[in-house]
C-alpha cells in the first residue's frame, strides 16, 4: 500500500469565444469504399505549438489525426475542424477537432504576454540540492536532475554533480511584479521526451503496474483490489483513477506562477499558493501534526502545532529536541481533497534573504558554488509545502 501512496503521492499540472480554423468541414471518408464505417478518431499526434500568447492563433501544424473505422483499420485524415480555441484570455484551452460526426480534443496554453525586462534570463533556479532550472534568455526553460549512479550521485572530476535533463517549459515574465509563470512541455522518462499525452500514459501504465503486484503479492481477488483503491480515491476526493491521474496530470501541465528575489545574484524563488476550493476548515482552529504511537498508530503529536488565522495566515511551531522551531506565511486550501497548502514566508522570524545569510555549507558542496549551495538550501526550506489534514481529529501530515 505504501509503494501505491508514494506513487500516487508523486504524480506530485475556457474559451470565452470560438471559432473554426483548419480545412473545410467535410464527411468524406466517415463511410469509406468497401462499406466500411467510421467508429473514431484520435490525435495521435499533438501539434507542435501548444504554447500561445494573447492573440495568436492556432496552428495545427504537426498534428495527426487518425480515424479507426469499422473494420480495425486505420487511417491518418486531414479534412478535420477545429473549435474551442480563444486567445483572448489567459488559461489552458480545449480544442475539438472534429471528423465524420466524430470528435477528439487537445489542450493549448494561452499566456499572458510578458512585460519589461527578463531578469530571470540565463540564470538557474535550485529548487532542491539535486535539481535545477536553467532559464535561457528567449523564454524557454529546462529542468535537470542530478545523475544516480551504483553508488549514489555521479560526479565530474571536480566532484560537482553530473546532470540530466528532466523537463523542458516555456516561461513568462513580469518585471513589475517580480514573477514569473512556467508552462511545462516536455517530462522526461529514462532520457525520453514525453509530452502530456505520453506521461499521462507512462502514469496509468505504471499504476496499473503497481496495482497489478499489490494484487498478486497480497493474494488480493479483482473485487478486493478494487474496493481499496475505490476506498483511497475516495479518500481524495476522486472517483476513479482516470480521474485522478487526468487531475494530476493536468496540474503538473498547468501555469505555474513564481514570485522571484536575487541575493548575491543567486535567484530566489517560491511557488504562488493555488485557489482555495471548498470549505475553509482551517481558519480560527489549532491543528497538531501526527506521530507514531507503540502500536504504529497515528496520533496527535503534542510538539508540532499548527495555528491558522482568519485572514489564511498560518503559525507552525515545532519542538525537536528541546529546540523550538517557527514558520510563519500564508496558506490555501482544497477542502473536497482534505489538502492544505503552505505558503512559508519566514523561517524563525527571518526572511528568505536573511535566512539565506545564515545556511552553513556541510561537508562537500557538490554545487557549482557556496551561492548556489545557499539558493537551494533557502529555497528547499521556503519552498511550496502541501499537506493532507484531517478536520475532525484536528491532524495535519499523514492521515489516514
Amino acid at each position: 500500500m505504501k509503494n501505491i501512496l508514494k506513487l500516487i503521492g508523486i504524480i506530485a499540472f475556457v474559451a470565452v469565444i470560438g471559432f473554426l480554423t483548419g480545412c473545410p468541414a467535410s464527411d468524406g471518408g466517415s463511410t469509406p469504399s468497401g462499406g466500411k464505417t467510421l467508429t473514431g478518431i484520435a490525435v495521435t499526434t499533438q501539434p507542435t505549438k501548444t504554447v500561445y500568447t494573447i492573440g495568436e492563433q492556432l496552428s495545427t501544424a504537426g498534428m495527426v489525426v487518425t480515424a479507426t473505422y469499422s473494420d480495425g483499420t486505420t487511417a491518418a485524415v486531414t479534412t478535420y475542424t477545429t473549435s474551442g480555441f480563444a486567445s483572448s484570455t489567459a488559461g489552458e484551452k480545449t480544442v475539438t477537432v472534429t471528423y465524420g460526426g466524430k470528435t477528439a480534443t487537445f489542450t493549448v496554453t494561452v499566456q499572458d504576454p510578458s512585460v519589461g525586462n527578463n531578469q530571470v534570463g540565463g540564470k538557474t533556479y535550485y529548487p532542491y540540492y539535486y535539481e535545477k532550472i536553467v532559464f535561457s534568455t528567449d523564454g524557454s526553460y529546462t529542468g535537470y536532475s542530478a545523475r544516480s549512479g551504483d553508488d549514489g550521485y555521479d560526479l565530474d572530476p571536480d566532484g560537482k554533480y553530473q546532470w540530466d535533463i528532466s523537463a523542458t517549459g516555456t516561461y513568462t515574465w513580469n518585471e513589475n511584479t517580480h514573477t514569473v509563470t512556467l508552462k511545462l512541455e516536455r517530462m522526461y522518462q529514462d532520457g525520453n521526451p514525453l509530452d502530456k499525452a505520453g506521461y499521462k500514459s507512462a502514469i496509468t501504465t505504471m499504476m496499473n503496474d503497481s496495482l497489478a503486484h499489490k494484487m498478486e503479492d497480497e493474494g488480493l481477488t479483482q473485487a478486493e483490489l478494487d474496493a481499496f483503491l475505490e476506498q483511497l480515491l475516495a479518500k481524495m476526493g476522486y472517483s476513479s483513477l482516470t480521474q485522478m491521474i487526468d487531475a494530476n496530470v493536468n496540474e503538473m501541465f498547468a501555469n505555474h506562477p513564481y514570485t522571484y528575489s536575487f541575493k548575491n545574484g543567486s535567484l530566489l524563488m517560491q511557488k504562488a499558493l493555488p485557489q482555495p476550493k471548498g470549505t475553509d476548515q482551517l481558519a480560527g482552529k489549532t491543528y497538531n501534526g501526527v506521530t507514531w504511537d507503540d502500536d504504529d498508530h497515528r496520533v496527535k503529536d503534542p510538539n508540532e502545532e499548527y495555528v491558522f488565522g482568519a485572514n489564511k495566515t498560518y503559525t507552525h511551531t515545532e519542538i525537536y529536541y528541546e529546540t523550538v522551531y517557527t514558520e510563519t506565511g500564508s496558506y490555501s486550501y482544497d477542502s473536497t481533497r482534505k489538502q492544505v497548502y503552505l505558503g512559508i514566508e519566514k523561517v524563525d522570524g527571518k526572511t528568505a534573504a536573511e535566512y539565506y545569510d545564515t545556511v552553513t555549507i556541510w561537508g562537500d558542496n557538490r554545487l557549482v558554488d557556496d551561492d548556489a549551495y545557499r539558493a537551494a538550501e533557502t529555497n528547499n526550506r521556503f519552498g511550496y509545502n502541501s499537506q493532507d489534514y484531517d478536520p475532525v481529529q484536528k491532524l495535519i501530515g499523514w492521515v489516514d
